[in-house]
Protein backbone atom coordinates (compact mmCIF):
# COMPACT_ATOMS: atom_id res chain seq x y z
CA UNK A 1 0.00 0.00 0.00
CA UNK A 2 1.25 3.54 -0.79
CA UNK A 3 1.88 5.85 2.06
CA UNK A 4 -0.15 9.32 0.88
CA UNK A 5 2.34 12.28 1.60
CA UNK A 6 1.28 15.81 2.54
CA UNK A 7 0.83 17.93 -0.32
CA UNK A 8 3.03 20.90 0.08
CA UNK A 9 0.85 24.24 0.26
CA UNK A 10 1.98 27.46 -1.62
CA UNK A 11 2.41 30.02 0.96
CA UNK A 12 -0.24 32.08 1.49
CA UNK A 13 -0.16 35.63 0.35
CA UNK A 14 -0.21 37.15 4.16
CA UNK A 15 2.47 34.91 4.86
CA UNK A 16 5.01 36.10 2.37
CA UNK A 17 4.00 39.85 2.93
CA UNK A 18 4.56 38.92 6.95
CA UNK A 19 7.62 37.52 6.01
CA UNK A 20 8.84 40.45 4.00
CA UNK A 21 8.22 42.56 6.55
CA UNK A 22 10.24 40.39 9.12
CA UNK A 23 13.17 41.19 6.38
CA UNK A 24 12.64 44.63 5.53
CA UNK A 25 12.50 45.77 9.72
CA UNK A 26 15.44 43.29 10.25
CA UNK A 27 17.40 44.99 7.21
CA UNK A 28 16.43 48.39 8.05
CA UNK A 29 17.87 47.92 11.42
CA UNK A 30 21.05 46.18 10.20
CA UNK A 31 19.92 42.71 12.52
CA UNK A 32 21.08 39.08 10.58
CA UNK A 33 18.92 36.75 10.55
CA UNK A 34 21.50 34.73 13.39
CA UNK A 35 21.02 37.73 15.60
CA UNK A 36 17.47 37.71 15.45
CA UNK A 37 16.94 34.37 15.73
CA UNK A 38 19.21 34.35 18.82
CA UNK A 39 17.08 36.96 20.49
CA UNK A 40 14.22 34.79 19.11
CA UNK A 41 15.36 31.37 20.46
CA UNK A 42 15.00 29.62 17.14
CA UNK A 43 17.80 28.41 14.30
CA UNK A 44 18.79 30.78 11.60
CA UNK A 45 17.30 28.77 9.09
CA UNK A 46 13.72 29.21 10.71
CA UNK A 47 14.48 32.69 10.05
CA UNK A 48 14.88 32.10 6.23
CA UNK A 49 11.83 30.31 6.48
CA UNK A 50 9.41 32.81 8.15
CA UNK A 51 10.77 35.47 5.69
CA UNK A 52 10.65 33.57 2.73
CA UNK A 53 6.49 33.12 3.55
CA UNK A 54 7.02 28.95 3.82
CA UNK A 55 6.48 28.34 7.40
CA UNK A 56 4.04 30.58 8.74
CA UNK A 57 4.59 32.72 12.44
CA UNK A 58 2.97 31.62 15.12
CA UNK A 59 0.78 34.51 17.05
CA UNK A 60 3.50 33.95 20.15
CA UNK A 61 6.82 33.91 18.01
CA UNK A 62 5.06 36.98 15.95
CA UNK A 63 5.37 38.93 19.21
CA UNK A 64 8.88 37.87 20.24
CA UNK A 65 10.20 39.13 16.47
CA UNK A 66 8.27 42.45 17.30
CA UNK A 67 10.13 42.76 20.76
CA UNK A 68 13.54 41.51 19.38
CA UNK A 69 12.97 44.02 15.95
CA UNK A 70 11.37 47.14 18.60
CA UNK A 71 8.40 47.49 16.83
CA UNK A 72 4.27 46.54 17.33
CA UNK A 73 3.51 42.84 16.28
CA UNK A 74 0.56 44.86 13.81
CA UNK A 75 3.64 46.44 12.16
CA UNK A 76 3.69 43.32 10.11
CA UNK A 77 0.33 43.44 8.41
CA UNK A 78 0.12 46.94 7.34
CA UNK A 79 -0.52 46.89 4.18
CA UNK A 80 -1.28 43.07 3.78
CA UNK A 81 -3.05 41.79 0.94
CA UNK A 82 -7.04 41.83 1.73
CA UNK A 83 -6.76 44.34 4.30
CA UNK A 84 -8.42 47.47 4.40
CA UNK A 85 -5.66 49.62 5.22
CA UNK A 86 -3.92 48.30 2.30
CA UNK A 87 -6.69 49.19 -0.19
CA UNK A 88 -6.54 52.58 1.68
CA UNK A 89 -3.46 52.89 1.38
CA UNK A 90 -0.26 52.34 -0.98
CA UNK A 91 -1.18 50.37 -4.02
CA UNK A 92 0.19 47.10 -4.08
CA UNK A 93 2.55 48.09 -6.88
CA UNK A 94 4.05 50.56 -4.49
CA UNK A 95 4.19 47.82 -1.78
CA UNK A 96 6.09 45.60 -4.34
CA UNK A 97 8.65 48.37 -5.29
CA UNK A 98 9.39 49.18 -1.57
CA UNK A 99 9.74 45.47 -0.65
CA UNK A 100 12.04 45.21 -3.46
CA UNK A 101 14.30 48.16 -2.57
CA UNK A 102 14.31 47.11 0.90
CA UNK A 103 15.26 43.31 0.23
CA UNK A 104 18.42 44.75 -1.22
CA UNK A 105 21.86 44.21 0.94
CA UNK A 106 22.45 48.15 0.01
CA UNK A 107 18.96 49.75 0.83
CA UNK A 108 19.34 49.85 4.76
CA UNK A 109 22.78 51.35 4.43
CA UNK A 110 20.91 53.94 2.84
CA UNK A 111 17.69 54.05 4.93
CA UNK A 112 20.40 55.01 7.85
CA UNK A 113 22.35 57.42 5.91
CA UNK A 114 19.46 59.26 3.90
CA UNK A 115 17.63 59.44 7.95
CA UNK A 116 20.72 61.76 9.40
CA UNK A 117 20.38 64.18 6.87
CA UNK A 118 18.63 67.52 7.83
CA UNK A 119 15.00 67.74 6.10
CA UNK A 120 15.97 70.15 3.75
CA UNK A 121 18.48 67.65 2.29
CA UNK A 122 16.07 65.29 2.27
CA UNK A 123 13.80 67.16 0.28
CA UNK A 124 16.61 68.06 -2.21
CA UNK A 125 17.39 64.60 -2.29
CA UNK A 126 13.02 63.32 -3.22
CA UNK A 127 13.09 65.89 -6.04
CA UNK A 128 16.28 64.74 -7.48
CA UNK A 129 15.27 61.32 -7.43
CA UNK A 130 11.68 62.23 -8.77
CA UNK A 131 13.52 63.88 -11.51
CA UNK A 132 15.88 61.47 -12.48
CA UNK A 133 12.75 58.84 -12.99
CA UNK A 134 11.14 61.47 -14.84
CA UNK A 135 14.20 62.30 -17.09
CA UNK A 136 14.32 58.08 -17.40
CA UNK A 137 10.92 57.36 -17.96
CA UNK A 138 10.79 60.14 -20.81
CA UNK A 139 13.67 57.43 -22.84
Amino acid sequence: MLEKRPLKRAPQPTDLHVGRRIRMRRRALGISQAVLANAVGVAFQQIQKYENGTNRVGAGRLQAIAEALDCHPAWFFDDAPGSLRGKRGATLGDEAVLSAFLADAQASDIVRRFARLPPRIKHAFAELAAAVVEALERV
